[in-house]
């Protein structure tokens, strides 16, 4: 797919290497939609947007990209090179490219302020809002303090039947309050599994990713191995073979079969010394 003198990865989606993924979201869309618009022939846009897929694709995985990054700051990284037949539509991609994604930053601009707005306007509602529940449950309890002691004030003085029913109310409270405080204890140590859960899970993932790495790693040092290995033999198969050779030539020599030895020659100087072994009868 590449070769020397294409285009980046990210110069293809027209964003810098730093882009977030929003941002080449964005400009993948916005290609998409000039790409309808200004390539014409179907053959030339379903190339041009496979390239742009393909871009899109490996710049969104993290892992790929901190790949390709490592190669394009080593200046060894793959480039895509747009067929000749796809320069003028290119071309006009680029020139509109440039103002698409100026109106983009600004309404991404526009948006992140609007959120900051909302997110200040949140917190002071949910402030307002706790100090209000705060003050209510103060009062709340303040009021049923006065209750309670008004009820013990009328148990106290009352006949032994209310006296028995108010006791019983307070028991059931009691049990209530006991039940209550069960329920947050059961939600509070589910929120706890299941944090725990979550981590586990984020370190088994990022374990899976660090293997990967780590056997690629090994998967690329095994190859240069295998090659440098390839590169050995076949030095030593060709030391071998000039050696046989040498050492035929020899043979022949000395048993005057100098048209033989003539077959197998290579140089001047091996054909000068048959025929100087053939003139003096060597």
């Amino acid at each position: 797919m590449s070769r020397p003198g294409g285009k980046t990865l990210y110069a293809l989606l027209g964003v810098s290497p730093t882009a977030s993924q929003p941002e080449l979201d964005a400009a993948f869309l916005t290609l998409q939609k000039q790409l309808q618009e200004v390539v014409l022939d179907a053959r030339q846009r379903d190339e041009r947007l496979s390239q742009l897929e393909a871009a899109y694709q490996q710049l969104s995985n993290p892992l790929r990209r901190s790949v390709y990054d490592a190669s394009l700051a080593k200046g060894q990284a793959s480039t895509v090179q747009l067929p000749s037949s796809q320069a003028k539509a290119a071309k006009m991609l680029d020139m509109g490219r440039g103002p698409s994604l100026g109106l983009i930053a600004l309404a991404v601009l526009v948006v992140f302020g609007a959120l900051y707005l909302f997110f200040v306007y949140r917190q002071q509602a949910l402030l307002s809002d706790f100090r209000s529940d705060a003050m209510g449950a103060q009062q709340r309890a303040m009021q049923r303090q006065e209750e309670i002691l008004r009820a013990q004030e009328a148990a106290y003085n009352g006949t032994p039947e209310e006296q028995a029913a108010q006791k019983a109310a307070w028991e059931a409270e009691r049990l209530e309050r006991e039940a209550r405080r069960e329920q947050e204890q059961r939600e509070r140590e589910f929120d706890q599994w299941n944090n725990q859960v979550e981590n586990e899970q984020q370190r088994a993932e990022r374990e899976q990713q660090r293997k990967e790495r780590e056997r690629e790693r090994e998967l690329e040092q095994e190859k240069r191995a295998a090659e440098h290995q390839e590169e050995i033999d076949r030095r030593t198969a060709e030391a071998r073979v000039e050696r046989d050779r040498l050492s035929l030539m020899q043979k022949f020599l000395s048993e005057g079969r100098y048209r033989d030895a003539r077959e197998i020659a290579k140089t001047e100087y091996e054909l000068s010394q048959i025929e100087r072994a053939e003139k003096y009868g060597r």
